[in-house]
């Protein structure tokens, strides 16, 4: 199949693109938009209108197979409210080198799926290497812009992250040759990796490809990536240059760790600042903080609210424009059931790195003790719930003082509290079968930690693997509280 270029549009020399096209359902995305373009580097609609793309990324084809389907998609279409799915088709490891004919139709499939519910695709070559598949590359996209070209909703990502290699001498380059392959069919849009898993979007913003609709992609990590990233994406945009991020996490670069709400919440006001179009990494079931299921999810969409990890929570609620730092935290599944809910039930803290209790004084402060304390009901605290994710903690001899653990400039105390105070709130995150991290809301990268001296109980910035920051809540019998 063969088309020509005519002034931005595509003339069909072969009309067999029609036959995998159709009109998008009324009231789509693709409706509503069309053919997406670059205009003064702003991603704009076919009527010259700013418009922002959300959505969500399959996992590599290769490793996720069972996501990749039509329910699935049309389950993200409806019930997450995205208007864009990344289909990241996989290329070494398994993929499309081993077995070209079985990738193809695995993105084939997601790519009708888009189309037939009027949403946005795009068929990302999920690699590191790919300048050294160059030919393969180029007969992959030339086919893809051959079968969809006449379709709006397809959009092209043709490297996904290089590593280290050179832009102007390695990357670019190999863009070039992707570009002249795709634009023989279609002027649809094309996504551009940059250097550096990438990162370096002003590397390339400062020797640029001069072509029309096309935007250099940008990844990052919440936890890893901040303000340093954010000032070469603005950078980028001041050169006059289109972005997309076309993968992001809410947590660390190697997909673990914890989910960094804050800076979650940081590179979500930045995108929607700038109209930036976002993809999140990803759906899967893999154990790992990235993915936005938890294992064993159902291959066909249809999740209930305990199939979300706390990342799929959190990604879902932005789409529909309902997630607020202010309640974030954990899953309701990621939450430890307390088992000091009511006035006769306390719990006690042990810290994992040294075996001492968390225990309150009787100025406000707080201490680790071993289990020899001279009074054994200031080592007793008692939760209550709220809102889902957000608790109170109370230390059950001082009760009746109604003081609460409250961050403060000392660090953490026990003070009386008003109801709305997000520094009295904390959200407990499990990390194995029995130690949680205790959070606060009001500082979100701030937890309950033992200092070194193993003597000061404070809050500061952790890591999530530290262990002078896990407790693990072991519940009292009543004739113990009593």
């Amino acid at each position: 199949v063969r088309a020509e270029l005519f002034s931005g549009c595509v003339r069909p020399l072969i009309t067999f693109a029609l036959l995998v096209c159709m009109t998008a359902p009324s009231g789509s995305a693709v409706a509503e938009h069309g053919q997406l373009q670059v205009q003064n580097g702003k991603l704009v609609n076919d009527r010259g209108f700013a418009v922002r793309l959300r959505g969500m990324s399959l996992f590599w084809s290769q490793w996720s197979t069972q996501f990749w389907n039509e329910d699935t998609i049309r389950w993200l279409c409806e019930d997450w409210n995205i208007t864009v799915v990344r289909a990241a088709m996989g290329v070494e490891g398994g993929g499309y080198l081993e077995n070209p004919d079985i990738e193809k139709q695995r993105v084939q499939e997601v790519v009708s799926a888009a189309i037939r519910l009027g949403i946005y695709v795009i068929i990302d070559w999920h690699d590191h290497h790919a300048d050294q598949h160059i030919d393969g590359a180029a007969a992959f996209f030339e086919e893809m812009a051959s079968r969809y070209g006449r379709c709006p909703n397809v959009l092209f990502e043709t490297f996904n992250e290089p590593e280290y290699q050179s832009w102007s001498d390695v990357i670019k380059p190999y863009h070039l040759r992707m570009i002249a392959a795709i634009r023989m069919h279609t002027p649809n849009l094309i996504i551009l990796g940059t250097r550096t898993w990438s990162q370096d979007v002003d590397d390339a913003a400062s020797d640029p490809i001069d072509e029309r609709n096309i935007a250099y992609a940008f990844h990052f990590y919440a936890a890893t990536h901040k303000d340093a990233l954010r000032k070469k994406v603005a950078d980028a945009l001041s050169r006059g240059v289109a972005v997309f991020a076309s993968e992001w996490g809410t947590c660390a670069a190697d997909g673990n760790g914890a989910v960094d709400i804050q800076e979650t919440h940081e590179w979500l006001s930045f995108l929607e600042k700038h109209q930036i179009s976002d993809v999140n990494w990803a759906i899967n079931d893999k154990l790992e903080a990235a993915s936005a299921l938890r294992p064993g999810a159902h291959p066909r969409g249809a999740w209930g609210e305990s199939d979300l990890t706390q990342s799929g929570k959190l990604v879902r609620g932005s789409l529909h424009g309902t997630w607020n730092i202010a309640d974030a935290g954990v899953g309701a599944q990621d939450v430890v059931p307390l088992p000091v809910v009511s006035e006769h039930h306390a719990c006690s803290l042990r810290n994992r790195w040294t075996g001492s209790v968390l225990c309150a004084t009787l100025d406000g402060s707080l201490a680790a003790q071993r289990d020899d304390s001279s009074d054994r009901s200031l080592a007793m605290w008692s939760f209550a719930q709220g809102s889902g994710v957000c608790t109170r903690v109370a230390n059950k001899a001082l009760l009746g003082l109604n003081l609460n653990l409250v961050i403060d400039f000392r660090g953490v105390a026990l003070m009386r509290v008003d109801d709305d105070w997000s520094s009295a709130k904390w959200r407990l995150e499990v990390v194995d079968d029995v130690h949680v991290i205790i959070w606060n809301v009001w500082k979100p990268k701030f937890a309950l930690n033992l200092s070194a001296d193993q003597q000061q109980v404070t809050t500061c910035e952790i890591e999530r693997d530290w262990w002078s920051a896990m407790w693990k809540l072991e519940p009292l019998s009543e004739d113990e509280v009593m």
